[in-house]
Formats: structure tokens, C-alpha cells, sequence
């Protein structure tokens, strides 16, 4: 590769072995011919990992392994072995479809005003009961900060492509965000670019149930309580307060404010989870809800699983909530309970 490479694909690998042929292939195989391809193994202890890759040697192909340090440890390297103008992210395990890189690529080239290029995508459930079933969301073709605050992030990772140039000025992933680190990475460039959507659909993102971060009510938490934090160090910095890890370095998860946005999340999960029969992390949802803030969905939720902790009156509010909202049968699969 020479320094004049156009894109330089990032993957921070982690296991999921049986995955690296169609994911890294979909790479390899892309409809453009000035990339090259940067996997960091980050320290997977399952040794197929090495074969797998090893299966791919190909000339547009860099493999480096490394002690495992975790996304954003595996990612910020990757970014520093780069030679490309343009840095694409690629979830491990997803699936960037041929005309992925050529169509984000040669949309930065004709819009030097954007700095970050995304685009439409499925999601895939790819372990499981439900392995196959896809799903997809409609985006904004204009992304704006206000996107970026609101609690559903518009951006996935995997698919988005960026100028070099402005992850080395907004200084790159920060290791606190051990998840979220998107959120707080876009958050930090809004102000110095804009952001676009393509629609068409060019990525497929894998969903993976056993091992993702939706597998673990912890991970899951942690997830939004990160990503609650990256909105405040932005909205804390544009009041002039000063970004809380910037300021507070280790200690700025203790200065977030409540988020209502949160409570409100933590509110409706704790709900689901009970329709589930799962009461205890319906419990420790409902606790989280009142404990960042009390609003009225969260003292609801509290009161409503505290209820439901009788089962016959755990049955008589589901079907309740089954009667008004007849599509909770099928999304909780209550019918024959």
C-alpha cells in the first residue's frame, strides 16, 4: 500500500471465528480497487480466530494481534496503522455489501463539507431462535446535533465512514467508553463537520444474541448509561461547564446529571421484562429507572413490578396490557400463557 490510498477499512476482531470468511471477504470483494483492509485481532482466545484470518492472506490485507485491550483499544490502533484518506469502520462479524466503499467514498469526494458518511442497513439476528430475521429502521438523510442528543443514536458504527483528518482532530476514540464510544466520537466532531446519511442500503450489521451486548442486562446498561454520558459531556462543554472527562478523567460518571431520557428507557425495559416472567431484571430495571430520576414512568414501573411480584397479579396485567396493545402477545409470545 502507498500513502495515496484512498480508504482504509478498520476491523477490531473479537472470536466469532465462523464469521471472518463472509465478513472479511465482503471486504476484499468490495467494487472499488483503492482500499486497504486492517483487522486487529484484539487478543481472541479462541485460536480459529488466527486460522480464519490466516485462510484470507491477501495482498490489501493487514492483520496485526494484539493483547486484548477492548474496542476502542483495538480500534484507535487500527486507525493509527492506516494509510488511507478515508477511514471506513466495519463491525466485526457484519457484512459491508459490494458497493459499500465505492458509494461513501466517492460521496465525501464530491462533498468536502461532510466529514462522516453513513448509509441504510439491516439488521441480522445471527444466533439463536430467531437467527435469520432482519429488520431495518429509516434514517435522516441530514444529521444534525440534535440527532446526535436525542437518546436513539442514528448511527450504528459499523457502517459509517470518515475523513482521517477529523478523527486525529477531535483526538480519536476515548478509552472511558468502553461502550457508547461512537456516541461520544460523533458527538466531538459535530461541530466541526456535517454529517449525512446515504439512502440506500449497503451494510448489514449482525445481531449477535449470545455474545453482544444485548445479551447481558449489565452490558446493556452500562451501554446507555455511557451513552447518557457522552450527550452530557457535550451539552456540559457547550454551556461552557467543560467536558466531564476532560475535567474529571475516572471520576466524571459522577458528575453526569440525571437523565430523564434514561429513566424513562430503564421505566419501559423494566415493563417488557416482567411481560418476559423475567422478574428479577425487571426489578433491578425498575430500580435503575427511580434511582436516575423519578418521573412518572419510572415510579410507575416501580410500583407495577413491585405488584406483579404476586403471580396471579402478574397474569391479570399482562393480559391487561395484552387487551390494550395486542401486538405485546406476539413481541412477548404471551398467548398461550
Amino acid at each position: 500500500m502507498t500513502q495515496s490510498t484512498k480508504v482504509s477499512i478498520c476491523v477490531a476482531q473479537y472470536n466469532r471465528a465462523d464469521r471472518i470468511k463472509s465478513s472479511i471477504g465482503s471486504l476484499l470483494n468490495q467494487a472499488f480497487d483503492d482500499f486497504e483492509v486492517i483487522v486487529v485481532d484484539d487478543g481472541s482466545p479462541d485460536p480459529a480466530v488466527q486460522v480464519e484470518l490466516q485462510k484470507l492472506s491477501h495482498e490489501r490485507l493487514t492483520v496485526v494481534r494484539q493483547e486484548n485491550t477492548g474496542f476502542v483499544g483495538a480500534m484507535n490502533h487500527a486507525i493509527r496503522l492506516a494509510k488511507g484518506e478515508y477511514i471506513a469502520i466495519h463491525g466485526a462479524g457484519d457484512i459491508s455489501l459490494p458497493l459499500r466503499i465505492k458509494t461513501q467514498s466517492e460521496f465525501l469526494d464530491k462533498h468536502s463539507d461532510v466529514g462522516l458518511v453513513s448509509c441504510l442497513f439491516d439488521n441480522v439476528v445471527m444466533d439463536g431462535k430467531y437467527a435469520g430475521k432482519r429488520n431495518s429502521r429509516p434514517k435522516p438523510h441530514v444529521v444534525t446535533k440534535d440527532h446526535l442528543l436525542a437518546f436513539d443514536n442514528p448511527f450504528s458504527q459499523g457502517e459509517v465512514m470518515f475523513r482521517k483528518v477529523l478523527f486525529d482532530k477531535v483526538g480519536g476514540y476515548r478509552e472511558y467508553f468502553k461502550y457508547a464510544q461512537d456516541r461520544d466520537l460523533w458527538l466531538r466532531m459535530i461541530d466541526h463537520t456535517k454529517m449525512r446519511i446515504i439512502q440506500e442500503k449497503l451494510y448489514e450489521r449482525g445481531i449477535f444474541v449470545t455474545d453482544g451486548v444485548a445479551a447481558s442486562i449489565e452490558k446493556t446498561m452500562l451501554q446507555k448509561y455511557l451513552a447518557s454520558l457522552a450527550r452530557d459531556c457535550y451539552e456540559q462543554k457547550l454551556s461552557g461547564k467543560g467536558d466531564l472527562v476532560e475535567k474529571y478523567d475516572v471520576h466524571a460518571a459522577f458528575y453526569r446529571s440525571p437523565d430523564p431520557l434514561l429513566a424513562k428507557y430503564f421505566a419501559r425495559q423494566a415493563v417488557e421484562t416482567m411481560l418476559r416472567d423475567n422478574m428479577p431484571d425487571a426489578l433491578v430495571q425498575a430500580n435503575y429507572a427511580i434511582r436516575e430520576r423519578k418521573t412518572v414512568y419510572s415510579v410507575l414501573a416501580v410500583i407495577v413490578i413491585n405488584i406483579c411480584r404476586v403471580t396471579i397479579v402478574r397474569k391479570i396485567i399482562q393480559r391487561g396490557i395484552v387487551t390494550i396493545y395486542p401486538n405485546s402477545a406476539k413481541k412477548h409470545k404471551l398467548e398461550d400463557n
